[in-house]
């Protein structure tokens, strides 16, 4: 039976889930979450209207947070590894900390996880989307990353590894040094920011704009600076001197058709839009 939501003027909303929802997150909702085959269609329609109702961001109005991006990461293994040793992580901009989901029912214990997200609405509907609320322990922050962070009381460590999945490419880049100078604040030695997120092939600070001329206004700055690894190296070498500390870097791209990502996702992209991958481990 087809699904019919109400019309949206803008161009990162998609009505059909289409091919985002893939096996292995399938598999995660039937499995880890206990939704019935039958069911997971209309339970997934039914969240994301409910998000974006809250708001109106390019990853849910595209189903990009159906995207198993966490476990395709080439570094995944070493990440749960890591959790399963006891290392902490935080999920910074979790929206539904659906990547944290992943880890967890790979076996990664949940008490040693955390979450931020400016909309705290979001941690509720995770809650709901997996139906894990009486056995998923992660401890959520409502927070800015951008801020002055007087949340950090609620960390009860410094941080192993951080999940920083499409934040970055939302600001421009003084915004973009702001956060990851917060982030390495609540690092240590060999704490790891890891994450993906929409990059450019030429490494590029573009206007994000809407179908009818206007800025996208859901996030973030109006002019949007997307990474190649050049430039992300640029941006960790610049942090690492503006705070005494020394970060080795590493970067894969790929098309974002290899992600799932359609023709008529990335329209609104601009030219040169690609899927960039990375992790950054803090040396000193």
């Amino acid at each position: 039976m087809a699904v019919t939501h109400r019309e949206s003027p803008l161009p990162f909303f998609r009505h059909d889930i289409g091919p985002r929802l893939k096996p292995r997150t399938r598999h995660l909702l039937e499995t880890y979450s206990g939704i019935k085959p039958e069911d997971v269609i209309l339970h997934l329609h039914e969240i994301r209207d409910r998000a974006w109702s809250f708001q109106k961001y390019p990853c849910i109005g595209q189903w990009v947070f159906l995207l198993p991006r966490m476990p395709s990461l080439p570094w995944y293994k070493d990440i749960l590894d890591r959790i399963k040793a006891g290392s902490s992580i935080l999920d910074i901009g979790c929206c539904f900390a659906q990547d944290l989901r992943f880890l967890a029912a790979d076996g990664a214990p949940t008490a040693n996880m955390y979450a931020t997200d400016i909309t705290p609405d979001f941690w509720g509907l995770s809650y709901d989307l997996f139906r894990d609320k009486a056995f998923f322990d992660a401890r959520f922050i409502t927070a800015d990353v951008l801020g002055s962070m007087p949340w950090l009381g609620q960390l009860e460590t410094n941080i192993d590894i951080f999940l920083v999945n499409q934040v970055f490419h939302l600001f421009d880049a003084a915004r973009q040094l702001v956060m990851a100078k917060n982030i390495v604040a609540l690092s240590q030695s060999n704490s790891w920011v890891v994450g993906w997120q929409i990059g450019s092939i030429n490494g590029a600070a573009l206007p994000v704009r809407t179908e009818t001329g206007g800025e996208t206004g859901s996030a973030g700055s109006d002019t949007k600076l997307f990474h190649n690894d050049a430039t992300w190296r640029e941006l960790w070498q610049q942090v690492g001197q503006e705070t005494n500390t020394e970060w080795s870097v590493e970067t894969r791209m790929q098309a974002l058709s290899e992600w799932g990502y359609e023709k008529e996702d990335t329209n609104w992209m601009g030219r040169g839009a690609i899927g960039f991958e990375f992790i950054c481990r803090r040396v000193v």
